[in-house]
């Protein structure tokens, strides 16, 4: 029996989900339509050419990698692919069953074999280097000049685009597949566009004038992993809970990327040990506590903050050194 994209969709949403959908496609008339409707009527939105090659022409190269193979043959996605996946049945196109199988519509087969061409791939290739820039912007930045996230584009070697050529891809990302607007030649993250959000942001960077512009493998980093826990203290501080914090390697990993986070939103030192999973280890002696506090002040300085607009507290220091 052949799956379909219109099936899928009555299956996985509610009527009311549905009619969200449809809002977000700009999809007019839907108001009075049945739930059989409004699925084939989304579903038929989503298969047109144009369409699919926007929404599909935002995904990483790994992502359309496991996309591809969904379409030879459904498969199960490796705990390394989970996460990837997961970002592919956002969109529909792609979806992970009860079974856990990534499985593709059939009808979505035939629509992307016709749009998967040499120019399709180019283009979303760099859409997709893009969508990593915001990502990082988004979480370093929130707001930043247009100049400053095309500064930080062009560092990838043979993405050196023009600053018009930069803003046609970032106006071809679907609006609800972007967190981002563009206004008076500034990026905006959209929870920043919300009232006194702005004024709040503005108070927290007030004492930092430059902004960060990461190089490229940094930016690959963040959007595959989500932190910057590679940074050389953190793993030194991995490797402290392996040795003396009696955790598996995974859980000194999981651990080392929450104190990334807490550091990253400008966690208090004083209180880390009770806001983190810190406070469930259970260290040798005091010395080893003694090292672990030496750790946490050392990466507190090292970390890359919001309201440092990306830069970390030594490099301030040293730039007002200068």
């Amino acid at each position: 029996m052949a799956v379909t994209l219109k099936n899928i969709l009555k299956q996985r949403y509610l009527k009311e989900d549905l009619e969200c959908y449809a809002q977000k496609l700009y999809l007019r008339g839907t108001w009075d339509l049945r739930k059989d409707e409004l699925a084939e009527k989304i579903a038929n939105q989503l298969l047109l050419t144009n369409v699919m090659m926007q929404r599909l022409g935002v995904l990483t190269n790994q992502q359309i990698t496991l996309f591809e193979r969904a379409i030879d043959t459904a498969f199960r996605p490796s705990k390394t692919e989970l996460r990837i996946a997961q970002q592919l049945d956002e969109l529909d196109y792609a979806i992970i069953t009860k079974e856990g199988l990534l499985v593709v519509a059939d009808d979505v087969k035939v629509v992307y074999k016709r749009i998967s061409t040499r120019a399709f791939h180019e283009k979303r290739k760099k859409i997709a280097w893009l969508r990593k820039c915001l990502y990082f912007c988004e979480n370093f930045h929130a707001i930043a000049p247009v100049d400053i996230i095309h500064k930080a584009y062009r560092r990838k070697p043979q993405y050196k685009i023009s600053k018009k050529e930069f803003l046609i891809l970032f106006n071809q990302i679907p609006d609800d597949l972007k967190h981002s607007v563009v206004f008076s030649d500034e990026i905006f993250y959209i929870p920043f566009t919300q009232k006194g959000m702005w004024q709040k942001l503005q108070k927290l960077q007030a004492d930092v004038v430059e902004y960060y512009i990461p190089p490229h493998r940094m930016v690959e980093y963040f959007w595959k992993h989500g932190n910057l826990a590679n940074e050389q203290v953190y793993q030194r501080i991995n490797i402290f809970f392996q040795t003396n914090g009696d955790v598996s390697d995974d859980k000194a990993e999981s651990i080392t990327c929450e104190i990334w986070k807490y550091m990253h939103f400008d966690g208090e030192l004083g209180k880390i040990m009770e806001q983190t999973e810190i406070k469930n280890i259970q260290l040798e002696n005091k010395l080893a506590a003694q090292q672990l506090k030496h750790l946490l002040r050392e990466a507190k300085r090292h970390t890359r903050t919001l309201s440092r607009k990306g830069f970390t507290e030594l490099e301030l220091e040293g730039a007002k050194q200068l």
